[in-house]
């Protein structure tokens, strides 16, 4: 098994092993350059972080996905959490603080210049990825074929309820950063986790992809890994 397994006893404690995973690099290259999700599962994480938000005077952050056909504005959108849970309580520099447009008009150029934004950023450091109960890694869905780059993609319920259609960073684009860690809690996570870990790597579980990165971590809550034996 290539990737690291990390069970804790609960959501807590994954949040904290996740914290100190992200401060512990931060300390050793205060510029260090990241990949982060939104949703519900990384808020703690991010608390954590604000406890030291210091130490991320000189660090780049970047959104991973955002809903095609939201403004900043509105409060659904991800550049709406960012700036709540973390370019602000982080002091993120504005110039080093990055989202997508989801008002673009042009979703192609849109990704070209995300993805220049990372490159003129230096690359990627560390990703962290939540992981959905359909095996999703941002807003890269189960489909037929991998996307490597950052690109507009038909959405699957429950973010379908919210628009259609969402922009994200592509699987080439997540595992380029040496550092890959990967967040699940919960007990409605338990056959993403499975699908994660097989031997089948394919892009019906995005997730999957994980297994081809060398550095990768992964951290679970029991409820979350209450499936795994023998691995």
């Amino acid at each position: 098994m290539a990737l690291k397994l990390h069970i804790l006893p609960d959501e807590t404690a994954v949040a904290d092993a996740v914290a100190q995973y992200v401060l512990a690099l931060v300390r050793a290259k205060p510029n260090a350059v990241m990949a982060l999700p939104s949703g519900k599962t990384p808020v703690l994480t991010y608390q954590h972080l604000a406890e030291n938000a210091a130490l991320f005077a000189h660090t780049g952050v970047f959104a991973l996905d955002e809903y095609w056909g939201l403004g900043p504005d509105d409060p659904r959108s991800f550049a709406a959490f960012f700036r709540t849970h973390v370019f602000g309580p982080l002091g993120i520099a504005p110039a080093r603080a990055h989202v997508l447009n989801g008002l673009a008009s042009d979703a192609v150029q849109e990704a070209k210049r995300y993805e220049a934004a990372v490159e003129a950023a230096g690359g990627l450091d560390l990703t962290v990825l939540g992981l959905g109960a359909n095996g999703h890694i941002a807003f890269n869905e189960p489909s037929d074929a991998w996307q490597a780059h950052t690109h507009l993609t038909d959405l699957q319920p429950p973010a379908s309820a919210v628009t259609p259609q969402g922009i994200t960073m592509g699987v080439a684009t997540l595992l380029s950063a040496p550092r890959v860690c990967l967040v699940a809690t919960g007990p409605h996570k338990q056959a993403a986790v499975m699908q994660m870990l097989s031997p089948q790597i394919q892009p019906q579980c995005p997730a999957s992809c994980l297994q081809l990165h060398p550095c990768a971590n992964v951290f679970l809550d029991t409820a979350a890994a209450a499936l795994i034996a023998g691995i």
